[in-house]
């Protein structure tokens, strides 16, 4: 689909994403973001090729509280998991709330590492610290990749069903499982699954993100280092209380009206 009066615009904040993302200096971490984002394919769902692996996993997301029992699983329609099933850069920004038009995702990613990594330079200048910008970069690039491969567009420009898991919108936790599968470092992780809740008042909702995309990616996460055992059995992010956690949320508040 296309939507000729948004195409300029689209076009020059996937090319303004891609610029912030050739600032970050590790190589390995800048080759991985861009690949996403040029080829933003579900490469989880490999696991999930079979009937019987999709609908076990139901079951084991229902067992866990992640969905209600009854609940449908609407995972990425794909035999082709290395295949998009569309560009980043036709995907919407949401489904009705903030750039729900065609490319709109690209406009919305790009503002939000706008805003993250300006809110990065000022904590920096002020308080004479320093962020990882690396980590911040790539994960607010890619905090809500999964849109392209949920988000999709049906009959009349209707979107596809979504659902929920863990009580946020499915594409969070999908966009977790797949950081999970192609194996990103662990506090960019921890970092992109920030952007949906406060990391200062709820974490044990973060927490609920990340374990319910480690069950559908099949990791442990605390062994991969992304959540740690804390007291009487609870348990808490690797990073607790960093700066790039607030600054992640932080760069998903910003208005986002157009």
């Amino acid at each position: 689909m296309r939507l000729r009066g948004k195409d300029a615009a689209v076009k020059r904040a996937f090319e303004r994403l891609l610029f912030e993302v050739s600032k970050i200096e590790r190589r390995e971490l800048k080759e991985k973001v861009k690949e996403l984002l040029l080829n933003p394919a579900p490469t989880f769902m490999e696991r999930y090729l079979s009937q019987d692996a999709k609908d076990n996993l139901q079951k084991k997301l229902a067992k866990a509280g992640f969905i209600e029992p009854e609940g449908v699983l609407f995972l990425p329609p794909t035999d082709e998991p290395g295949i998009p099933l569309q560009s980043f850069c036709s995907a919407p920004g949401s489904r009705c709330r903030h750039h729900c038009y065609p490319g709109g995702l690209s406009v919305h990613t790009a503002l939000a590492v706008a805003v993250g990594t300006n809110l990065a330079s000022a904590y920096e200048d002020i308080y004479e610290i320093e962020v990882n910008k690396d980590a911040l970069v790539a994960a607010v690039s890619l905090h809500d990749v999964s849109k392209s491969f949920v988000l999709l567009w049906g009959k009349g420009g209707a979107l596809l069903p979504e659902g929920r898991i863990a009580g946020t919108w499915a594409h969070h936790v999908y966009t977790l499982a797949e950081l999970f599968h192609r194996e990103f470092d662990p506090f960019v992780i921890e970092i992109a699954a920030c952007t949906h809740e406060n990391p200062c008042k709820r974490e044990d909702v973060i927490i609920d993100f990340i374990r319910a995309a480690a069950l559908i990616a099949e990791v442990d996460p605390i062994k991969y280092g992304v959540l740690r055992e804390f007291r009487q059995g609870t348990l808490k992010l690797c990073h607790s209380g960093a700066l790039e956690l607030w600054l992640a949320y932080l760069s998903d508040r910003s208005p986002t009206s157009r």
